[in-house]
């Protein structure tokens, strides 16, 4: 069925544009608060040596992979 030629909607297109916005936001927050984050707990895993599976550093990755999905920057992940 092919698509119909519809006039682009002036409120839902803001609305998409602030959450847009809201959400490169919160991106940049994320990774500025993970940057320093990172690297401390790269510094505790090599002082600790613990297994890999208590890794610090690993477990910030698993969190940051979380946020990733809960941020949805670019809607990749369904909502439902």
């Amino acid at each position: 069925m092919p698509l119909e030629n519809k006039k682009i909607n002036v409120r839902k297109a803001l609305r998409s544009l602030i959450i847009f916005q809201l959400k490169l936001a919160a991106d940049a927050l994320r990774d500025l608060i993970m940057s320093p984050v990172s690297i401390i707990v790269f510094l505790m895993d090599l002082v600790l040596r613990p297994d890999e599976q208590n890794s610090h550093y690993n477990e910030l990755m698993k969190f940051g992979r979380k946020t990733d999905r809960w941020i949805n920057l670019f809607e990749e992940y369904d909502e439902s």
